[in-house]
């Protein structure tokens, strides 16, 4: 016989030594609440059954078992909503399926499918939730849907996906489509910041760095406001990167060290360690390298704890450069090599990583004067830019292969790659 909701409530509490009122603080409801689940006399809400569910450190699934289906359907359209929140998208589409069987609004049948695509999403099939999305957003538009709230909502998802596509145009195209509908927003609320944010990030990434700064400063106010603590650390860290871009360098010291102060508080050594990278590359090294490599020694082991075999390319590439900067080529070889010998474990070929790793490869062997293998790296690097749109890296890689072209004297090959930058900084100042 199957046990009841109740019976297998009193199971995990009986197996776990919890007392009925270590339960009742452990998942912030009152005793009397409890109660009731206990004496079966009522399914709990979707977000009462989420705090038992971590109380007792189990998924959801295993509380529920095939309960969910005497539950009322908005209840089991919020659970949706949950097990996508916790990345449990198998589990999650299996109820979207359940549920697309019932009659439903034409709104549920909207937010189903949008969380189908969060489940391909959460899946990495981010083709897959693109070709949910996107047909879906031409006919709501075409159409005329009055609900802003709901087109901007799916207008920043087909963002994440391009975004994770390392499609940085796609991704601003739509992360702006759906700042456009903020204005009609009853008010400023979290959706509304995760977009401006959004937008911020994206065009930092290209290089607009100015044109950024307003759009992340309006979601970290109202992070800020809201005390959403992890959210304003992540927006004061891009804030720190787009004044450091501007060589305001005291201005980006404090915002990273606001970001740091804030993960520490959040116990996020891997966020912590981002934001350290970020310094040490950029700042620490100006005035102290020594302790700069030091930092990103220390940043690197935590990626390796992390699983992170980018991150710790990343940062091999940048202590090879502040080594470069030092003189001390040999030293700077090692790392790079090290870095090379993990790059293939990275799974996409064209990141951020191994654009920053091909052009510190490019300036370690134009300062050993092997001027051909930096000017091929330079463009390696410059097209891996290109790629994800990162427009200043691109402009910076590309001058690597101008100065090799000249020491070559491949001077006609050499003003037309100056061209290019060129065009870059045009296309930049234009927007």
């Amino acid at each position: 016989m199957n046990e009841t909701l109740g019976q297998r409530i009193r199971r995990f509490r009986k197996e776990r030594n919890l007392s009925q009122t270590d339960l009742g603080n452990l998942v912030g409801v009152t005793i009397s609440w409890i109660s009731t689940i206990e004496q079966d006399r009522a399914m709990p809400s979707a977000d009462l059954l989420n705090k038992i569910a971590d109380a007792f450190l189990i998924p959801l699934k295993e509380l529920l078992q095939d309960e969910d289906k005497n539950m009322e359907l908005h209840a089991r359209i919020k659970l949706v909503e949950l097990l996508i929140e916790k990345n449990q998208p198998a589990e999650a589409e299996e109820l979207i399926i359940k549920l697309q069987q019932e009659v439903l609004s034409e709104y549920d049948k909207l937010r189903l499918t949008v969380f189908l695509a969060d489940c391909r999403y959460q899946q990495e099939r981010f083709q897959d939730a693109l070709a949910i999305l996107q047909p879906m957003i031409v006919s709501l538009e075409s159409s005329n849907f009055h609900d802003a709230y709901l087109l901007a909502w799916i207008r920043n998802k087909i963002g994440n996906n391009y975004t994770e596509l390392q499609e940085t145009e796609e991704a601003l195209y739509n992360y702006k489509r759906a700042f456009d509908y903020i204005n009609r927003f009853i008010e400023f609320d979290h959706l509304a910041a995760y977009i401006s944010f959004n937008v911020g990030l994206t065009l930092r990434r290209k290089g607009c760095i100015r044109e950024s700064l307003p759009y992340i400063e309006k979601a970290g106010s109202y992070y800020e406001k809201v005390n959403d603590i992890r959210k304003l650390a992540d927006a004061l860290y891009v804030l720190g990167i787009a004044y450091k871009n501007t060589d305001d360098f005291q201005r980006a010291s404090e915002f990273f060290d606001q970001a740091k102060t804030l993960y520490q508080t959040l116990n996020n050594n891997s966020l912590f360690s981002r934001v350290q990278v970020t310094m040490a590359a950029s700042i620490t090294y100006k005035e102290n390298p020594t302790q700069a490599i030091q930092d990103l020694i220390h940043c690197a082991e935590q990626f390796e704890l992390d699983k992170y075999p980018a991150g710790v390319v990343f940062v091999y590439a940048k202590i090879a450069e502040i080594l470069l900067l030092t003189d001390r080529i040999e030293e700077a070889s090692e790392y790079l090599n090290k870095a090379q010998n993990m790059a293939p474990s990275i799974e996409m070929s064209t990141t951020l990583e191994l654009g920053e790793l091909y052009a510190v490869f490019a300036k370690y062997h134009y300062k050993i004067q092997n001027y051909i293998q930096a000017h091929e790296l330079a463009i390696k690097s410059s097209n891996i830019f290109a790629i994800i749109g990162f427009v200043r890296d691109q402009a910076a890689a590309l001058q690597i292969a101008v100065d090799s072209c000249r020491m070559t004297g491949n001077l006609e090959e050499a003003l037309d790659l100056q061209s290019k930058r060129s065009d870059l900084f045009e296309s930049l100042a234009r927007e």
